[in-house]
């Protein structure tokens, strides 16, 4: 438990899930400068304007109409689905108060954040157009994409090295935040074309054979956590080795096949932590109110640093081992 972040990064034998998880601490301490990034995400997303495009969604969804050429049947479902969409988007409320400011913490890739699960402080700026809506959309993500391929690139330099060296990172910049625009525009493909076409027709045969949207709905589940374990570690390998999303994928597939049942315990407390601190955290920022907020950023920004040059150490140990294993049988 005591040994420190370089002693864990050279070892040959990767080390235990604790330690590693220590490693990961040890290192962000060393360059805890980083959360610099993090912080004034959320500074600007907790006190800046609150961009809503609540008016016009509800508006969109009013006035959708099936698309020309549909038979009957078809029409009314998805005429039943936009009512219900819309009886859902006013009652929760959620989507209609949701800051678009947010997108510059990208979900899943982007930097850590906690104002992102709380109401903005800033005035409300509502977003009437679609053509604006896009623009205000697109330039989040890629300002987010930018932010976090500055932050991860740089910690996991720190991992690699012991220490982030922003004057010796600038020429990864350019590549890593290209690669992480395209693992997300990957996701999100993926997303559209496998993902929602599945969950609709799930949805449509819910009512009229039950049996095979039960199967269709374990096969998702399956398959979708399949896809938790086994690409875990892309964004980290897309960082730490420096590789397009399509390696990465593999070298994350390769890492978690070679290290299952370790891999396993340590995703499970990776989730355990990130998504029950933060609940401490919301707690701290009801009772003291700006200050509790202050620290809840600050505090869930350092944890989810950690966590993350935790993982990134757990999956360099093991990528390094595995490449010298597979030198060697050559």
């Amino acid at each position: 438990m005591n040994r420190t972040a370089p002693d864990a990064r050279a070892s040959s034998q990767p080390t235990g899930v604790i330690d590693t998880l220590q490693a990961g601490f040890n290192t962000l301490n060393r360059n805890v400068w980083l959360l610099i990034l993090p912080v004034a995400i959320d500074l600007i997303i907790w006190l800046g304007p609150q961009i809503s495009v609540g008016a016009l969604t509800d508006r969109l969804l009013v006035n959708a109409a099936p698309p020309p050429g549909v038979d009957s049947t078809m029409a009314r479902s998805l005429d039943q689905l936009r009512q219900s969409s819309l009886q859902a988007v006013r009652q929760d409320g959620e989507l209609t108060q949701y800051n678009l400011l947010k997108l510059l913490a990208v979900p899943v890739v982007g930097v850590p954040s906690f104002a992102v699960e709380r109401p903005s402080e800033g005035t409300t700026v509502s977003v009437d157009s679609v053509g604006a809506a896009g623009a205000v959309v697109g330039a989040g993500v890629l300002v987010g994409l930018c932010v976090a391929a500055l932050f991860y690139g740089l910690l996991a330099q720190a991992v690699r090295e012991g220490r982030a060296l922003p004057q010796r990172f600038l020429a990864d910049f350019a590549a890593l935040w290209i690669w992480l625009l395209s693992l997300l525009a990957l996701v999100v493909v993926i997303g559209l074309g496998i993902v929602l076409p599945v969950a609709f027709f799930a949805s449509l045969l819910a009512s009229t054979v039950p049996t095979i949207s039960a199967i269709l709905s374990t096969f998702a589940l399956a398959a979708s956590l399949w896809a938790i374990v086994y690409l875990f570690f892309t964004t980290h390998a897309l960082f730490v080795s420096r590789v397009p999303p399509l390696t990465a994928v593999q070298r994350s597939v390769e890492v978690v096949r070679h290290n299952f049942w370790s891999t396993l315990f340590f995703i499970a407390l990776f989730i355990v932590i990130s998504t029950g601190l933060p609940k401490v955290w919301e707690v701290i920022a009801d009772v003291l109110q700006v200050p509790g907020i202050v620290l809840g950023i600050v505090g869930n920004d350092y944890i989810l640093a950690g966590l993350a040059a935790g993982s990134m150490t757990f999956y360099y140990q093991r990528v390094s081992r595995l490449t010298a294993t597979q030198s060697d049988h050559k």
